[in-house]
């Protein structure tokens, strides 16, 4: 009762996975009247955002395993629905992740509404297959806001190690977006958001490649 939302929210990621000392940033707030059916639920959703590398995760008061799951996102058939006073356009997205023997998915209705000047967007849970409740939407979500806040913002530095080459951090940006970036044209982009240090990357038999610092003067 005596904490705000945010420090609760460290707290809890803390608690339950052992992670901490990252970025976190709220989502949205979840009040579906039928979101749970053991009750009148409303949650505040964070998102965190952290290199994996730099923690160990392990499992807290109320959690019986924390893991590293990986997210996959397909995009399916898309139909778009004509009425008196605008249309409906619906598309149909599986989430799924994966870690080891483990599989979770869920299906989702993606519904983008006019009418008139009025647009809306809705989500919808058309099936879960061992995701609880709406969990697939947040997940979902936070994946669009991720991904959305690459094109102006910092925010994939919270995921990188100190040192990074560029390559490291195409590949990043490839993994969030799920396509493959022209080299040079991200190298364009992204220069101005980076910089150089005297280190360099051993890579096998390839020659070293030179290590980059995110440049807070962005």
């Amino acid at each position: 009762m005596d904490e705000s939302i945010e420090v609760a929210a460290y707290r809890e990621l803390k608690e339950e996975t052992g992670a901490e000392g990252m970025y976190l940033e709220q989502l949205a707030t979840y009040g579906a009247v039928d979101r749970d059916p053991r009750g009148r639920i409303i949650s505040n959703a964070y998102m965190a955002l952290i290199d994996k590398d730099s923690i160990q995760l392990a499992a807290g008061s109320d959690a019986s395993d924390a893991k590293w799951f990986e997210l996959t996102q397909k995009t399916g058939r898309e139909e778009r629905i004509l009425l008196e006073d605008g249309c409906d356009e619906h598309t149909f997205q599986e989430i799924t992740l994966t870690s080891d023997d483990i599989t979770l998915k869920a299906t989702l209705k993606l519904t983008r509404s006019v009418r008139g000047r009025v647009i809306s967007y809705k989500r919808t849970i058309i099936d879960n297959d061992g995701l609880a409740f709406d969990h697939g939407m947040i997940v979902s979500h936070a994946l669009e806001r991720l991904r959305s806040k690459l094109e102006y913002t910092d925010i994939v530095f919270q995921m990188m190690p100190l040192g990074f080459t560029l390559t490291e951090l195409q590949k990043t940006y490839e993994t969030i977006l799920d396509k493959d970036l022209l080299k040079a044209n991200f190298r364009r982009k992204i220069t101005p958001m980076v910089t150089v240090t005297d280190e360099v990357k051993k890579d096998g038999a390839y020659r070293p490649s030179k290590m980059y610092r995110f440049n807070p003067q962005w």
